[in-house]
């Protein structure tokens, strides 16, 4: 039985992989994480909310260095390895 991906690592991942060599998977990314959003939004996790518009600005076009999110713990550590993933410009799968 394999086990589930941690959401943070699969929210860094994807948002790398479809900002570098999976573009195809942009559009179908993005929607996910709108999703993800308003479900998060709706449990009232404000972490995971602003976490994830930092990761639709970033998905809209916006500028790394313009997309400066108010993040702590996990969520800020998450955000950090999307930065560093997406200047360093690995060639990463989406999960």
């Amino acid at each position: 039985m394999s086990e589930q991906p941690d959401p943070m690592d699969l929210i860094i991942r994807n948002t790398i992989a479809v900002l570098t060599n999976k573009q195809q998977y942009k559009e179908a990314w993005f929607k996910d994480v709108q999703q993800l959003r308003a479900q998060a939004q709706a449990a009232g996790e404000e972490p995971m909310v602003s976490l994830l518009r930092a990761v639709l600005s970033v998905l809209m076009g916006d500028k790394l260095d313009s997309i400066n999110p108010a993040l702590t713990g996990e969520h800020a550590i998450c955000w950090q390895h999307i930065v560093d993933g997406l200047k360093n410009a690995p060639q990463v799968d989406p999960v």
